[in-house]
């Protein structure tokens, strides 16, 4: 079986880790394995498209770590589309994993990053992480996390009391982090968890989502894909705040609701202690 993550991101120019693993009954003495882009471009450096851009990883690391990555370096917009991993076993059916989805974005974009997948223990903690790129050091900006279909988490919350703590201030702004720690895990903690990013002057970005899974203490599951839901879809109606220069510094916090709800956007002092709102 072969195994992808669903999706991933990043900017213009820079480069980019496409990870793929597989798992055999046997330990596999020849094999070999390529990408491709839909609707069936190999991925080479012989290619146009990819010429000198690309790095794979190495024979050692295939054949005993069962690791197929792709490297693509100096992207480019028309690097976005899906890639599929397939590795070819001698002896075995050739395998295909489900394909990764590449989005490119501009760089003035703001991109959001955020692990597919991640696993915690009834009564433990976890911390989902979460990231973001922006050319330019943000200034003023906040950040979230939704539960799907909607629910956001913060303290304050019936689902959360007293269970969450939010990256600092400067964490978030300095080192461009935005981690959310769930402490006394339960088992309808599981789900799928979006981090969603405000940098002021610039669109509301989501992450691809995480999905949580949560389990019994001494229960071992494999952790699968969480179906990244369609439907509804959830958005911040208000897209742009002025401010007043003469204000001080101020946090931007937004609710969030489906279409056609009032939303309300309200603002905190960047002073004041960090909530997970």
């Amino acid at each position: 079986m072969v195994f992808q993550p669903s999706s991933a991101q990043n900017l213009e120019g820079s480069s980019i880790t496409l990870r793929c693993s597989y798992n055999s009954t046997s330990e596999p003495k020849v094999g070999s394995y390529q990408w491709v882009k839909d609707p069936g471009l190999v991925v080479k450096n012989s290619s146009p498209e990819f010429m000198g851009r690309v790095n794979f990883t190495s024979d050692q690391d295939f054949l005993l770590n069962r690791r197929a990555d792709l490297k693509i370096s100096d992207l480019r917009p028309s690097d976005s589309g899906l890639y599929r991993c397939v590795v070819n076993i001698h002896g075995l059916q050739e395998t295909s994993g489900k394909g990764t989805e590449l989005l490119i974005r501009r760089a003035q974009d703001l991109v959001v990053s955020q692990p597919s997948l991640a696993q915690g223990t009834e009564g433990g903690s976890i911390t989902l992480r979460c990231s973001y790129l922006l050319p330019s050091e943000p200034k003023v900006g906040s950040y979230q996390w939704v539960k799907y279909p909607g629910l956001v988490v913060k303290n304050t919350s019936q689902e959360f009391t007293g269970r969450v703590n939010c990256t600092s201030d400067q964490g978030f702004l300095s080192e461009k982090r935005a981690d959310i720690e769930i402490r006394d895990l339960r088992l309808n903690d599981s789900g799928l968890y979006h981090c969603v990013v405000n940098i002021h002057g610039l669109q509301e970005t989501s992450g691809n989502g995480t999905g949580l899974q949560v389990t019994t203490a001494g229960e071992l599951m494999e952790i699968q894909d969480v179906p990244v839901p369609q439907e509804p879809k959830w958005e911040s109606v208000n897209r742009r705040v002025e401010v007043d220069p003469q204000m001080e510094p101020q946090r931007i916090m937004s609710t969030w609701c489906s279409s056609g709800l009032l939303c309300e956007v309200f603002f905190v002092p960047l002073g004041s202690p960090q909530l997970c709102w």
